[in-house]
């Protein structure tokens, strides 16, 4: 009887672990480390500002560790796309150039402090923005999203397909968490900041994003490769579709729910693509009966649980929002637009809304509690980006316009699909909220510009 000693046991060890450390320095992973860091912590907005620093000091990690990646995209994604993110990231930093005093007392919104300070000994070199430290803030906060869109952008189809993956166990997860804070009051990493009993918020400071957010991975769910998946496979996609429909019902959020539309007609349109593909192809004969099975109940399973749910007591709360007013969200816009036109068409700087909203806001309006957003982010960002960033967002509109084009040629696309399906519900959402002011929903929005930008793939 022979025995290995251990020294003809190291070789097979040492190899197993250059194997392990080559695996974990790969940037594919390196995404996915930073992206859960992102989800657990990334979910507040600019006041939590500790939860903010893990999210961007990790990013920075990433990206030192990836400085090739950044160079690769810089040589080789779409001009248009280069150019768009280099400036949004650049706005803030223009914000923060100083500038002589003749010049920056001229600028619209600044007659008042012209004159404080005139008083006060006269006015130095200040930048456009008003309160440089949330500037400098708002430019910190594109950190993470901005590594995310480049370590994205050089994936191929199958880590791409992981990484939706990925996001759509994490979005469980993050629902089943959130589910503690309806059942028992735990599960609400910023109650804190408002404590609302029977609301779903999961790693989200604000309601309305986490919808947007469910809403978002909803849809890249369905756009999941569905060829060779078995029958637990499909239990488990359905258990999970299940969660997150649930997961927007409690979060009461009304343009969360109204737009679990979009996932409910993008499921049909890739059940009826899929059927025809198969009868066009003249395989009508031999569709697979045990598919067919299998989609009927799924479908009548996916109703049942939905008919379910909007039945209990806790989605009929939800569902009971709709007849409420806007709780004052229009007198607040109509504050929001004279700060814009005050302030036009230079803006107060990226972040600075919640101190300008102040100086502009009607006393009839008042309340007990200070204005931190105008409830429309098209509107808040005039007031603090001016005419550069509505021409930034025209652009940007312009070339996510052209990418969605592209992404319903043929060969269809399913996850460029749904990147459209998402960006259409974030800009939706923006009419009446802010889904992008957090870590979480910039990094997600990071990665539907990749799938929009990157070549088609092949349907499966």
């Amino acid at each position: 009887m022979t025995t290995t000693s251990a020294h003809d046991r190291s070789p097979g060890v040492a190899a197993q672990g250059h194997r392990l450390a080559e695996k974990l320095s790969e940037p594919f992973h390196h995404l996915i480390a930073l992206l859960l860091i992102t989800l657990v912590f990334g979910g507040g907005g600019a006041g939590e500002g500790l939860n903010n620093l893990v999210v961007q000091l990790s990013a920075l990690l990433v990206a030192a560790l990836n400085r090739d990646a950044f160079i690769r995209f810089y040589r080789k994604a779409p001009r248009t796309l280069v150019w768009l993110v280099i400036a949004s990231v650049a706005l803030p930093l223009v914000q923060l150039v100083p500038m002589p005093p003749a010049i920056w007392s001229r600028l619209p919104g600044r007659e008042i402090l012209t004159e404080a300070m005139e008083l006060s000994g006269g006015a130095g070199w200040y930048p456009i923005s008003l309160n440089w430290g949330r500037t400098l803030t708002a430019f910190v906060g594109t950190l993470a999203p901005l590594t995310v869109l480049v370590l994205c952008h050089g994936l191929d189809s199958r880590r791409m397909d992981r990484l939706i993956a990925f996001l759509v166990i994490a979005a469980c997860a993050i629902m089943l968490f959130g589910s503690l804070h309806v059942i028992s009051g735990l599960g609400d990493l910023y109650s804190d900041q408002m404590s609302m009993n029977g609301v779903l918020f999961g790693t989200f400071a604000d309601r309305i994003a986490a919808s947007i957010f469910f809403v978002s991975i909803l849809l890249l769910l369905i756009a999941m490769p569905w060829h060779g998946v078995s029958a637990m496979g499909i239990l488990v996609r359905l258990c999970a579709a299940l969660l997150l429909f649930t997961g927007t019902i409690l979060t009461q959020s009304r343009s969360g729910m109204a737009a679990l539309l979009v996932p409910l007609a993008f499921l049909a349109w890739r059940a009826l693509a899929l059927l025809g593909s198969r009868v066009t192809a003249g395989k009508a004969a031999q569709i697979n009966k045990g598919l067919l099975a299998g989609a009927v109940v799924g479908i009548v399973a996916l109703a049942l649980g939905a008919a379910l749910i909007l039945s209990s007591g806790r989605a009929q709360v939800s569902l009971d929002r709709f007849d409420n007013g806007d709780g004052g969200r229009s007198d607040l816009r109509d504050d929001a637009t004279v700060a814009a036109i005050t302030f036009w068409p230079v803006g107060s700087g990226m972040g600075t809304f919640e101190d300008v909203y102040q100086t502009n806001e009607a006393l009839d309006h008042v309340k007990t509690r200070l204005v931190g957003r105008a409830h429309m982010d098209y509107l808040e960002l005039a007031v603090e980006a001016g005419a550069i960033g509505i021409f930034l967002l025209l652009v940007w509109i312009y070339w996510f316009v052209g990418a969605a084009w592209r992404a319903l040629g043929s060969p269809p696309d399913w996850p460029a699909r749904a990147a459209i399906g998402i960006v259409a519900c974030i800009a939706a959402q923006s009419l009446v909220a802010y889904p992008l002011r957090n870590q979480i929903m910039l990094c997600l929005t990071a990665i539907t510009v990749v799938l929009l930008s990157r070549p088609k793939a092949k349907d499966a």
